[in-house]
């Protein structure tokens, strides 16, 4: 199973963005998503400061399909491999929204055909054959994580994409319609506790239907809770940690389970 660090909830100045690459990428870590926001600052500008050979680790950009078009993000994936080949994966967000944004609003002439979350997903196929298409990206296409459950967006991760994301409840309660051919990609929050009592009180303090996507318990817990998470078909698990202290502790839990 490869892991992969969701960029979430932390320090993301350039300083802190450049140190906690290098400790991701040390720890085995396939890729680090770099998450959309439109209301925060670019995070593809910001990884051309970081990218360079010296990193293993992949960037995985966010990418909403409605904000760039096919050929200037082509471009972008061009200029990408200039600094450092093959070191983008991208993340390709079609249908929510962050309760705070007025995307939809804010985009031109476009609007009615991005009104509905399954508008956006409509669009986003047609976006992803006009990629896929261009000269310039033909002989450099990256992968491509396709984000969203519906028939729809598992039609676009069959025919455009090489892995799905889900939230981890999505394959554990067996609810996975992805294709076996592709990439399974559960994202998760991991918690590590070195004492029960930390635990106890972190599970009354979150909802049920939270908790099912957290990976929680001491560090012995979560190792195994991560076997468990394999044999439900996972190939690939995006992690994401909740503040800057717990980062240590993460990166070590990966760098052993990835070197097992």
């Amino acid at each position: 199973m490869k892991f992969h660090f969701m960029l979430r909830g932390l320090d993301t100045s350039p300083e802190s963005l450049k140190n906690i690459t290098e400790k991701a990428s040390e720890s085995g870590f396939y890729s680090m998503l770099m998450t959309y926001h439109s209301r925060q600052e670019d995070f593809w500008i910001k990884s051309a400061k970081i990218i360079d050979d010296s990193i293993k680790m992949k960037m995985m950009i966010a990418i909403r399909t409605y904000a760039i078009s096919p050929e200037y993000c082509a471009m972008m994936v061009a200029a990408s491999n200039s600094l450092s080949k093959n070191k983008i994966v991208l993340n390709v967000v079609a249908g929510d929204l962050h309760k705070d944004e007025t995307s939809v609003a804010d985009a031109i002439d476009i609007n009615d055909l991005i009104a509905t979350s399954q508008d956006r997903v409509a669009y986003t196929t047609k976006w992803l054959d006009k990629f896929r298409s261009l000269d310039i990206i033909k002989n450099q296409i990256p992968e491509i994580v396709i984000s969203g459950t519906s028939d729809k967006s598992i039609n676009n991760l069959i025919n455009y994409g090489d892995y799905g994301l889900a939230m981890l409840d999505y394959y554990t309660l067996g609810e996975s319609k992805f294709p076996k051919d592709k990439g399974w990609m559960a994202a998760t929050e991991i918690k590590i506790f070195k004492d029960n009592e930390d635990r106890d009180s972190f599970i009354k303090s979150k909802d049920a239907s939270v908790l099912k996507w957290i990976t929680y318990g001491s560090k012995e817990d979560v190792l195994n809770k991560l076997n468990e998470i394999e044999a439900f078909g996972v190939t690939d698990l995006l992690v994401s940690c909740d503040s800057n202290e717990g980062l240590e502790d993460l990166f070590l839990l990966v760098k052993e389970a990835s070197s097992c």
